[in-house]
C-alpha cells in the first residue's frame, strides 16, 4: 500500500490547461488589479460592487405633524326648546347619548308635526266652513264630505261644462234651493239689456277690485315677511334662549302697546314669567357667590405676602407688594361679613 502511494506521488500531476475565460480574466487582472474580486464572481451571482440594481419599494412620504388628525372636541347640544325653563336647567347633567337620543325622537316628531300639520290646518279651516250647515246637513242626512263633493262638482260643471250641462246645474240649484223663476228672469234680463258701457264699468270696477286686493295681498305679505326674518334674526340670539317660553307673552305686550321693541317685550316677558325669573335670579345668586369667593381669595393672598411693619394697616402695604388693592381688601372684608 505504501509502495503505491510512493508511486502516485511520484508521477508528475497534469495541470489543466487554462480555460478561454480564466485567460480573459487574468488578462483583466493585470491591467484592472481592482477588478481582482469583480472578475471571480460566477456570473450566476453579480458582486455586492456591481450587483444589478433593484427598482426600490416607493418609501411612504414622512407623516406630517401637522397633517394628523386634530381631535375636535364634540359640539355642545342644547335642550329642546319645547321644555319647560326648569327642566332644560337640567340638560347638562345627562349623558351625551341620552341627549343624543332625546334629540333624535323629539326630531322625529318634529318632522311628523310639519308633515301633518299643513293637512290639520287645512281641515279646521274646512271644518270652520261647514260648521254653520252642520245642522241643516245633519237635519238631511248628508255628510259633509259629500256635501262638499257636490259643490266642488257643480264648481267644475259651470267652468269646465258645456251649455246642455251648465244649464242642467243651474236648474238644479235652482230646484234645490227654491229660487223664484221670474225674479231671477228680471234679474237676468236687466243684465242682458244692459247698455255696453254699464257692462264695461262693471268689468272694469271688478277688475280694479282685483287689482286692489292683489296689491294688499302683496304689501300684506312683504310685511309678514320682512317681520318673520326678524323675528329669526331676535330668535337666533343665545341672548334669547327663553324666546319659546315668553313668545305669547312678548306678543300680547306688543298688541296691547306696552313694549314697543322685540327686546323691551322679551326683557318684561322674561321677567314676569314666574319659571323664567326664578332661573335669572338663581344665576344671579351664583354669579355674586363666585365673585365673592374670588374677592375673599384675592385678598386672602394679598394679605399673605405681607411682611413687617406692625401698627400699619394691612391695605397699605398691600398696595406695595403689589398683592392687591385698597379696594379689594375692603370689599373681602364687607363681603365676608355679609351673608349671601
Amino acid at each position: 500500500m505504501a509502495d503505491l502511494d510512493a508511486e502516485v506521488l511520484d508521477e508528475p500531476v497534469e495541470t489543466p490547461e487554462p480555460s478561454l475565460r480564466e485567460s480573459l480574466e487574468a488578462a483583466i487582472d493585470e491591467v484592472d488589479p481592482n477588478l481582482e474580486g469583480a472578475s471571480k464572481e460566477t456570473p450566476d451571482k453579480p458582486s455586492t460592487e456591481q450587483q444589478v440594481p433593484v427598482p426600490a419599494a416607493p418609501e411612504k412620504p414622512a407623516a406630517d405633524p401637522a397633517s394628523k388628525e386634530v381631535s375636535v372636541p364634540s359640539q355642545e347640544l342644547k335642550a329642546p326648546a319645547q321644555w319647560k325653563p326648569a327642566v332644560r336647567e337640567k340638560w347638562n347633567q345627562l349623558p351625551r347619548e341620552v341627549q343624543e337620543e332625546v334629540l333624535r325622537r323629539e326630531g322625529d316628531s318634529m318632522r311628523l308635526i310639519g308633515s301633518v300639520g299643513p293637512k290639520l290646518r287645512m281641515a279646521d279651516e274646512l271644518q270652520s266652513h261647514i260648521a254653520p250647515f252642520s245642522q241643516a246637513l245633519q237635519t238631511n242626512g248628508v255628510s259633509p264630505s259629500a256635501f262638499v263633493h257636490d259643490v266642488f262638482a257643480s264648481i267644475r260643471s259651470l267652468a269646465h261644462g258645456d251649455d246642455r250641462l251648465k244649464a242642467e246645474t243651474v236648474a238644479n240649484i235652482v230646484q234645490a234651493y227654491g229660487v223664484d223663476v221670474r225674479a231671477l228672469d228680471q234679474v237676468l234680463t236687466g243684465r242682458i239689456q244692459a247698455p255696453p258701457e254699464v257692462l264695461e264699468a262693471r268689468m272694469a270696477t271688478a277688475r280694479a277690485n282685483a287689482v286692489i286686493r292683489q296689491q294688499s295681498a302683496g304689501v300684506e305679505y312683504q310685511t309678514q315677511l320682512e317681520a318673520e326674518k326678524s323675528v329669526v334674526g331676535f330668535a337666533a340670539d343665545p341672548k334669547h334662549e327663553f324666546l319659546d317660553d315668553v313668545r305669547n307673552q312678548m306678543a300680547d305686550l306688543i298688541e296691547l302697546g306696552h313694549a314697543k321693541t322685540l327686546e323691551d317685550a322679551y326683557q318684561s316677558a322674561v321677567w314676569s314669567n314666574p319659571a323664567t325669573r326664578q332661573i335669572l335670579l338663581t344665576r344671579e345668586a351664583q354669579s355674586r357667590a363666585a365673585m365673592k369667593n374670588n374677592r375673599a381669595n384675592a385678598a386672602r393672598r394679598a394679605s399673605s405676602s405681607v411682611r413687617g411693619a406692625p401698627g400699619v394697616p394691612g391695605a397699605a402695604h398691600v398696595g406695595a407688594a403689589g398683592g392687591g388693592s385698597l379696594r379689594e381688601t375692603l370689599e373681602a372684608a364687607f363681603d365676608d361679613a355679609q351673608p349671601l
